[in-house]
């Protein structure tokens, strides 16, 4: 399913009211017209104060707003030195009109209220009148709109009981703004007509030009479009007459938001155009930004983005010259809405965030909601729900405390589709209904079809799917007629889906494709996506899987071209978002499995690996390159024939809306290039079954992804396995050298497998448990994870496993399945890797002990807040050798305690085969800051400062014989398991080993000090690889008499009390908590 958002960017309007004629006269300086002010005659002052008044008007007409404003205040600065009070209360209603216009709203009520003390002060009734009419105003453009509605009250009784008909006609005129915000459009237009009559009545030409064009606005909103150009006609015959350029401009403007409304994008370029062309000729700058961006806009409904951003950018340019904050905040909106549309949530969340900053600044509470729905929205696509939901109830709060109806109709409908998502779904039919609600009252027709397109998604979610349809097709209708593609793309989606869910799967299909045709055409790139996964569920549904996989990876292309722009948001952002799109990846991998093309499921595995990889470590610079979905020869051509069927399905369905005469040579059309497609669909499904009767996979370029193959082929007798869980199966793919590809379906769900490895987990994790039961437990999952391969692992003398694993199998480690006899390690040497394309098989550590340098570092002290670790300065003396000593085995440094400091690990990495590392650490999912080994100094080596580790080019092993470094979490599906060795591996280490959960220091030391002896013992005629080495260390306790004293575990361990510190005599380390939480991750060899 796909609810739609309705998200709306903010449009400049703006309206100067123009108090006294004027001539054209140059502009004197402020500190000069202080000084005149002081040695002219009160005669000269007024002679030069009208001058300048003259000057400030001329200059508003050409939208010179802080050229005008230094006249204005230099008639404030004439007024005063005469003592003009009338002059004066005159001048700051003008100083302030501009500041309104300035969007410096504060500055501007200041004025105002000076204005307003002085009328008072001398009992002038109508200029009070006309000043609270401008603070009504004010009041307006701040949101404000109840305490605009009051004091507009107060002016209109004032203007009609001192009959000033021409104020009241400017009251009435903002009473009808002030409607118009409020979404109250009946109240609007009464008040409007009442202002139009008066301004007839006493010859205001120019206000009434001006009137005509919000009466044009009123009905545009309203949908009734041949109305509102009529008001606009008339509106631009009067500026014609008066020679209102500045007039002409705005209603030009006004006509082509009308057609543009009706999806008549040329016409309404054509009047855009117009309304530049005379802006930048008479000088009009906030005109000619609100024109750019309209022209942007245009551009941006046909999905033409590059050019609608060529538009906006220039907009911004100019509100950035004239230091406008509303024309900035509303052309970064725009842009921010061309990220959004194209799936580019980080551009479009940085633009949003400073348009929201700017709307904040001047206290605009009306753009501050809609640009908080926006974020919401972001925030909605990107799955973070509560992100979501927070920012759409910070709009509607905004929205209600201002009663902007439109704004808390739209918030409502997106804040509705949350809740579908999440399941609630009767929560989302309540406040559908009562966004529907407020939609019809207002006459919001475009409102009213993402309304009904929502409702309609519920319904089909509660099994109403006749409903849904009918719900549907009303909403398609509607926004056909404003001209929403966007909107009537995911439209015909969600018709899709109603009919597959009443089985009918033609209709389903012809939905998709003209849905599919209009989200294409626009670059909708997430409903594309979107569109094709459903597609490809509908043909595996119908048994022809080759056309389904077909569109199911056109479908991950889309989603990987989204995820590459998704790399600068936070690890929690991206992670919500492969989450929404993870099934495509599975789905197809299940259906390329079920096919046996298991070479390109493997490809597909390896690509979700890498990408959760990337998000779930912040990993925004990884140089690792991307896996492309590949596609063969007959995939490609189905896809172009496809691509012209849609193209023509798309003119089909166009025209089957206008009735167009050319109908039937289209469905002629339509017959030959179905005919056509048929023919390359049996041409492909053949092929398929050809080359699946020769080989195992449809795709020959690589066989294996080359990184894949190098790691089988790196050590004899070697496979690497992949489990793919899903819902109701797991998937073993396995590959071996020679080309072997092989799969198993077992048929375990995800659940099933979930409860069985968290029982696992939660016996291997106490020293205590009953063996028996972690044998029992550990059967079980060898009998679904290793049971099915097990004839041929040993029909082919396989002595290495490499796993790639998935979701919940990250949590155990596999060494310690068991077959009924014998842990999976006492047959085999086993590693991990976190991807294929992480591994660096290039290179093995040398043989010997001469040529391997160790650095060992580690930390045996208590440090505040954690407990000694005694056993430490014995492992690293059992591990570097000195040539005055006689313990040891490789040659090195090693630093304890206060020597071991991040100086001494940076400057000592160079050359370093391998580097040990034993003290306490933490790895916490998601919070990098937080993630650390404990510096023999007491400080925190952070994973941002592991990341700025330079010499690890040479390094072959990395050991972290610390706490919990391969494990942060439970809640992660496993991905987490990467833990802090990811950053080792990604720094240029080849390899980790690192722990599962919280691990026994004397145990740590033994097994370590096994470890390295046993590397030691290679040669280079018969060599011991990592993985064989810790094998038979991991043995020598399976196997061992040892016993130990239970000592401090190496953590983040807050000291307890002596009595529960005392020293116990465990019983022996074959237990698998000793010995199974040590994993090797990387390259083995």
């Amino acid at each position: 399913m796909y609810p739609y958002p309705c998200y709306f960017s903010i449009a400049v309007a703006t309206s100067v009211v123009l108090l006294n004629p004027s001539v054209n006269l140059q502009t004197i300086p402020l500190t000069f017209a202080a000084a005149l002010a002081q040695t002219q005659t009160s005669q000269e002052q007024e002679t030069e104060a009208a001058r300048l008044n003259e000057q400030a008007h001329q200059q508003l007409a050409k939208g010179k707003l802080r050229e005008a404003l230094t006249s204005f205040r230099q008639i404030l600065v004439i007024q005063r030195a005469i003592n003009d009070l009338p002059g004066e209360a005159e001048a700051l209603n003008n100083v302030g009109e501009v500041y309104k216009e300035l969007s410096q709203y504060q500055k501007a009520l200041d004025s105002l209220q000076q204005a307003l003390a002085i009328h008072r002060r001398i009992n002038h009734r109508q200029g009070e009148g006309e000043t609270l009419s401008q603070l009504g105003d004010v009041y307006n453009s701040l949101g404000q709109t109840l305490t605009a509605l009051e004091i507009l009250e107060q002016a209109l009784a004032i203007n009609r009981e001192v009959s000033d008909r021409a104020g009241e006609g400017e009251t009435l005129y903002n009473l009808g703004e002030v409607y118009n915000s409020l979404s109250q459009y009946n109240q609007s237009l009464s008040s409007l007509q009442q202002a139009l009559l008066i301004r007839r009545e006493v010859g205001d030409r120019l206000g009434e030009g001006r009137t005509l064009q919000n009466l044009g606005l009123i009905y545009r909103q309203l949908g009734k479009y041949a109305q509102a150009l009529e008001f606009y006609e008339q509106s631009l015959a009067i500026n014609q007459a008066i020679g209102d350029l500045l007039g002409r401009g705005r209603t030009l403007n006004g006509m082509g938001m009308v057609y543009r409304s009706r999806g008549q994008y040329a016409e309404a370029q054509a009047f855009y155009q117009q309304a530049l062309e005379i802006r930048r000729t008479i000088g009009d700058r906030i005109g000619e930004a609100s024109s750019l961006n309209s022209i942007g806009t245009v551009y941006a409904k046909l999905g033409e983005y590059s050019q609608a951003m060529e538009f906006y950018e220039q907009a911004l340019e100019i509100a950035k010259e004239i230091e406008s904050p509303a024309s900035q905040e509303s052309a970064l909106t725009n842009i921010g809405g061309v990220y959004y549309s194209q799936g580019k949530y980080p551009q479009a969340l940085e633009l949003y965030q400073q348009a929201l900053a700017i709307t904040q600044s001047i206290g605009n509470p009306l753009s501050e909601g809609l640009v908080l729905n926006n974020i919401g929205g972001v925030y909605q696509d990107l799955g973070q729900y509560s992100q979501a939901i927070k920012f759409y109830r910070q709009a509607l709060s905004i929205q209600r405390a201002i009663s902007h109806q439109a704004g808390e109709a739209a918030t409502l409908n997106n804040l509705s589709a949350v809740y579908l998502k999440l399941g609630q779904d009767f929560r989302a039919l309540e406040s559908y209904q009562e966004a529907l609600k407020i939609r019809k009252s207002i006459g919001d027709q475009a409102g009213v079809g993402a309304t009904l397109n929502n409702l309609g998604l519920v319904y089909d979610n509660i099994g109403q799917h006749s409903q849904a349809v009918e719900l549907y097709q009303q909403a398609l209708a509607i926004l056909q007629t404003v001209g929403d593609q966007a909107g009537e793309g995911l439209t015909l989606n969600n018709i899709g889906i109603a009919h597959y869910n009443l089985g009918n799967s033609v209709k389903a299909l012809e939905s998709f494709e003209q849905a599919l045709g209009i989200l294409r055409e626009i670059g909708d790139r997430a409903g594309e996506s979107l569109t094709l996964n459903n597609i490809g569920y509908l043909f595996s549904t119908q048994e022809q899987p080759e056309l389904a996989i077909i569109f199911y990876k056109q479908s991950v292309k889309l989603i990987e071209e989204i995820r590459q722009d998704l790399r600068v948001l936070s690890r929690e952002e991206q992670e919500s978002y492969i989450e929404t799109v993870a099934e495509t990846y599975r789905s197809l991998a299940d259906l390329l499995l079920s096919q046996g093309r298991v070479l390109e499921a493997q490809q597909v595995l390896e690509l979700l690996k890498m990408e959760e990889l990337r998000e779930f470590t912040r990993n925004t610079n990884s140089e690792s390159q991307t896996i492309e979905i590949a596609m063969n020869r007959r995939e490609e051509q189905t896809i172009q024939e496809h691509s012209s069927l849609i193209a023509l399905g798309k003119q089909i369905y166009e025209c089957q809306q206008t009735r167009c005469q050319q109908l039937s040579q289209l469905l002629d059309q339509r017959d030959v290039l179905t005919q056509e497609f048929n023919q390359v669909v049996e041409q492909l499904e053949q092929q398929v079954r050809d080359r699946l009767t020769q080989d195992d996979a449809i795709l020959d370029p690589k066989d294996l992804s080359r990184k894949a193959r190098e790691i089988v082929e790196a050590q004899p007798r070697s496979v690497l396995i992949y489990p793919l869980v899903l819902e109701d199966k797991i998937w073993l793919l396995w590959a071996a050298q020679g080309g072997i590809v092989k799969t198993v379906e077992v048929p375990v769900g995800q659940h099933k497998l979930g409860e069985t490895v968290l029982q696992f987990r939660q016996l291997l994790q106490n020293p205590r448990s009953d063996i028996a039961e972690v044998k029992a437990t550990g059967k079980q999952l060898y009998n679904w994870l290793i049971e099915p391969l097990a004839e041929e692992l040993q029909k082919n003398q396989i002595q290495n496993l490499i796993f790639s694993l998935d979701r919940v199998t990250r949590y155990i480690p596999i060494s310690a399945l068991f077959d009924g006899e014998e842990y999976l390690v006492e047959n085999y040497a086993i590693s991990t890797i976190l991807s294929a394309d992480l591994t660096d098989t290039r290179d093995r550590l040398p043989p010997g002990r001469e040529n391997t340098s160790v650095l060992a570092l580690g930390l045996s002290k208590a440090v505040a807040g954690f407990n000694p670790l005694p056993n430490v300065p014995a492992e690293l003396d059992a591990i570097v050798k000195h040539p005055s000593e006689k313990t040891g085995i490789y040659p090195g440094k090693k630093f304890l305690n206060s020597e071991f400091n991040f100086r001494s690990l940076r400057d000592n990495l160079l050359k370093r085969q391998v580097v040990h590392i034993a003290t306490h650490g933490k790895f916490v999912p998601g919070r990098p800051e937080d993630s650390y080994l404990l510096l023999g100094d007491g400080e925190k080596l952070t994973i941002p400062r592991i990341e700025t580790l330079q010499d690890l080019v040479d390094t072959h092993l990395v050991v972290l014989s610390a706490c919990e470094t391969a494990l942060g979490g439970s809640d992660q599906d496993g991905v987490e398991i990467a833990g802090i060795s990811y950053y080792f591996l990604n720094r240029g280490a080849k390899a980790v080993i690192a722990s599962l959960w919280l691990v026994n220091d004397a145990s740590t030391s033994q097994l370590m000090q096994q470890f390295y002896g046993n590397l030691a013992q290679g040669t280079a005629q018969e060599p011991i690889t990592k993985s064989h080495a810790l094998r038979l260390a991991q043995l020598s306790l399976i196997q061992g008499d040892t016993a130990t004293t239970n000592t401090e575990e190496r953590a983040n361990i807050i000291p307890i009390s002596s009595s529960e510190t005392t020293s116990r005599n465990l019983s022996n380390l074959s237990h698998p908590y000793y010995w199974a939480p040590f994993v090797l991750i990387g390259n083995g060899l």
